[in-house]
């Protein structure tokens, strides 16, 4: 009985952190109809860059974030799961290799951000693996 309540709560303790994190994202803010467009807005540049491009990490990262943002307002399951691809995608994006400007990626937030999504996620669904995932998620950042 203690396990599921100290799981219990370190659940929530947790949730509440990723809505204060996902709260106070810089350059998201607004209304959904407002990150709507701006998730829109991101999705044509990421669909006409190429892999190798440096600003499509950059792109990708912020697209992963305005969903996150858009589900913590929404609730809707879909901005979640396309948050998590978002994340997944831009940690395997390839560095940039122009070294005078910082193009790339948060690799450390990109990892804290993807195990809060899967973590609410987890919440969700109750399923183990989610929690596995988030385990390893939590090691990378170690």
């Amino acid at each position: 009985m203690t396990n599921r309540v100290s799981w219990d709560l370190f659940l929530m303790i947790l949730a509440v952190h990723l809505q204060a994190v996902c709260l106070n994202l810089s350059h998201i803010s607004g209304p959904l109809h407002e990150l709507d467009t701006v998730i829109s807005s991101l999705q044509n540049v990421v669909l006409s860059l190429p892999r190798s491009n440096h600003l499509r990490a950059r792109c990708v990262q912020r697209l992963a974030k305005t969903r996150l943002k858009r589900y913590t307002l929404s609730g809707q399951q879909d901005d979640l799961e396309q948050s998590i691809l978002g994340f997944t995608e831009a940690i395997y994006l390839p560095p940039s290799r122009d070294n005078t400007y910082f193009y790339g990626r948060n690799i450390f937030l990109i990892f804290y951000l993807l195990t809060l999504a899967i973590l609410l996620r987890a919440m969700k669904s109750r399923q183990p693996e989610d929690v596995k995932f988030c385990v390893i998620c939590l090691r990378y950042l170690h």
